[in-house]
């Protein structure tokens, strides 16, 4: 969902100075996603039902992360209807053949497990299903009802791994909140940034609320470095021969950080161990 928000475009948000931004609230039987996007066109309706088919791909426009839709249809990994409402539309998918192959956990490891249950989908069908609470413009909200076996625990521990510099490698996202909310607690965390482009220098801020109470909010600083890196071999998901490399370095009071840090091809792949020494 982070992929597809990433993607999308947010216009109208921008217009009255609002950050880009998703949200999600984690419920034990449910997730309510939330994202400022300009919303659903036809066109967006289409592509969403079909596998092979994306109105991401744009002339002249690298296309950063999706895949032809199944991105999307992943979420059946974990939910048995998703509703989406969007504008004037408000429409459901539904897993009618029952478990889709669903794994009783997630597998983050292993993506293809997810690319392989949408792909046994084929073509999806939405339901038109009226909506039961008007959103304020531009807002879309998708619910995902959460399969009876998934652990909601585990679920929660997948969310828990998100790297709180994921948004210093994203272009348009500005913030990222996540909330639990079962019957005896609600716990948010919001990690939102800022980006100074003349000076290069980016802070990340890591707000947490629990319950009535807020928590003094986290600041990190990083300096980050751009190059275009051109005459690369040809590739299909890549439009041209040129690609974007950005490196963001730690530092606190001027000194910089030295820690391990995190590879993203703008989502996160995992930690190598790539040091980097003072100079």
């Amino acid at each position: 969902m982070i992929q597809n928000a990433e993607d999308n475009t947010y216009t109208r948000a921008k217009s009255h100075g609002a950050v880009p931004y998703i949200k999600f609230t984690v419920y034990p039987n449910e997730i309510v996603i939330d994202s400022n996007e300009d919303g659903f066109t036809t066109e967006n309706v289409q592509a969403i039902c079909k596998i092979g088919k994306s109105t991401k791909r744009r002339e002249g426009v690298q296309q950063f992360i999706g895949e032809k839709g199944i991105g999307f249809k992943s979420v059946f990994m974990v939910a048995s209807k998703v509703h989406i409402q969007s504008g004037s539309f408000s429409f459901s998918f539904e897993d009618l053949a029952g478990e889709l192959d669903a794994p009783t956990d997630i597998d983050v490891e292993n993506p293809s497990s997810g690319r392989q249950a949408a792909l046994s989908m084929g073509l999806v069908t939405p339901v038109w299903e009226p909506a039961d609470t008007v959103l304020p413009d531009p807002l879309t909200r998708m619910k995902l009802t959460l399969r009876d076996k998934l652990s909601y625990s585990k679920l929660l521990s997948h969310f828990d791994t998100l790297p709180d510099t994921f948004l210093l490698f994203l272009n348009k996202l500005g913030a990222i909140t996540i909330t639990r909310r079962d019957r005896e607690t609600a716990e948010s965390t919001t990690f939102s940034r800022t980006l100074d482009e003349s000076s290069r220098q980016a802070t990340l801020s890591k707000a947490q609320r629990i319950g009535s109470e807020v928590l003094r909010p986290s600041l990190k600083h990083y300096h980050i470095t751009r190059r275009t890196l051109t005459n690369l071999s040809p590739d299909e998901r890549r439009n041209g021969n040129s690609a974007e490399v950005v490196l963001a370095f730690p530092f606190e009071d001027d000194e910089p950080i030295i820690v391990d840090q995190e590879t993203y091809a703008y989502l996160p792949m995992g930690n190598f161990g790539f040091s980097v020494s003072r100079s």
